[in-house]
């Protein structure tokens, strides 16, 4: 009996022992922590990755910027044709006033000048009925009054110097002693709107006399 239980305790022992060996690791060391090279990889990753966010931020800045130029581009061009558009209505509107007032001074003119002869007749002696006289010299107020209102200018150039864009010449005649051409008579006033003739005043022109000497030389 003793024998079978000391054979019995050796066996527990043994199994103890053997439960309580090293395992032996044949030079095998688990890799816990990873390598360098994988860390280099990630580290490369992340790197690459950086560099095409900041691609592609600077190409949405060049694509915002090329966007913001061609708008201010486009705001420009509608204000420049704004600017034209309205120079351009602005001179149809100024040539459209010239037109109507050309053609009502066409309409009034020979009027007009009908009372300034009648006036020119009674100042001279001719015997002309004072009422009428008075009566025409208002007729004739009035009747540049408005044509004032419209813009429209008289053109009587006596003596001034002779200009063929604002007047035109029923006669030349030389005289001495003048340095330039100049208006001798106006048979008939000329009349301007804003700078546009509407009709030329008609002028008697005197030009300087060409003397012998200066003929010789």
């Amino acid at each position: 009996m003793k024998t079978e239980k000391e054979n019995a305790r050796k066996d527990d022992t043994n199994q103890d022992i053997h439960l309580q060996e090293p395992v032996q690791n044949d030079g095998f060391i688990p890799d816990v922590f990873p390598d360098e090279t994988g860390g280099d990889e990630l580290s490369e990753s992340a790197s690459d990755d950086s560099d095409e966010g900041a691609s592609l931020l600077e190409s949405r800045i060049e694509q915002l910027t090329s966007e913001n130029a061609r708008l201010n581009d486009q705001v420009l061009r509608e204000r420049a044709e704004f600017a034209n558009l309205r120079k351009r209505h602005n001179q149809e509107t100024l040539q459209l006033e010239g037109k109507i007032a050309g053609k009502i001074l066409q309409e009034i003119l020979p009027a007009l000048d009908a009372l300034d002869q009648l006036l020119v007749a009674g100042e001279t002696g001719v015997q002309v009925l004072d009422q009428f006289l008075d009566g025409s010299k208002l007729i004739r107020k009035q009747l540049w009054q408005a044509f004032e209102g419209l813009g429209i200018e008289e053109v009587n150039p006596v003596s001034l110097e002779f200009d063929p864009l604002s007047m035109e010449a029923l006669s030349v005649t030389e005289v001495e002693n003048i340095e330039f051409e100049r208006v001798g008579v106006v048979y008939q006033k000329g009349y301007k709107f804003k700078e546009r003739v509407i009709r030329p005043a008609r002028v008697a022109v005197e030009k300087p006399k060409v003397v012998e000497n200066d003929k010789a030389k």
